[in-house]
C-alpha cells in the first residue's frame, strides 16, 4: 500500500481507494451503482454546506438589525441606521440570496 496524490484535489491518500474520499474523484474501477451513490452523496455534502451559509447569513442579517436596534436612543430603531448595522444587514442579505440561488441551481442541476 502506496501514499499517492490525488489527481483531483492534491490530498495524500492511499492506492488503494476506487475514489478520492476528499473529493470523489475516480481513480479506479467503479459499477455505476458506486457511482451514483458518490454523486448523491456529493450533492448532498453541498446542499448541506450551502444551508449553512444560508444560516449565517441570517444570523449577519440579525446582529445587524440588534445593532441598529441597540444603537439608537431608547433601544428603537433610529432613522438613519448605523453604518455597521447598515453593512451586516446588506451583506446578510447579499449572502442569503446568493446561497439559495446556489440551492435552486443545485436543485435545477440534479433533475436533469
Amino acid at each position: 500500500m502506496a501514499i499517492i496524490a490525488c489527481p483531483g484535489c492534491g490530498k495524500r491518500i492511499s492506492d488503494q481507494y476506487t475514489a478520492c474520499p476528499h473529493c470523489d474523484e475516480v481513480l479506479g474501477e467503479m459499477d455505476p451503482e458506486e457511482i451514483e451513490r458518490r454523486a448523491f452523496r456529493r450533492r448532498r455534502r453541498l446542499f448541506f454546506r450551502a444551508r449553512m451559509v444560508t444560516f449565517v447569513a441570517m444570523t449577519l442579517f440579525m446582529v445587524g438589525l440588534l445593532w441598529w436596534w441597540v444603537d439608537g436612543e431608547l433601544m428603537s430603531l433610529t432613522m438613519p441606521p448605523p453604518l455597521v448595522a447598515t453593512a451586516l444587514m446588506t451583506v446578510g442579505v447579499a449572502v442569503y440570496l446568493v446561497a439559495w440561488g446556489y440551492i435552486a441551481w443545485l436543485r435545477w442541476s440534479a433533475g436533469r
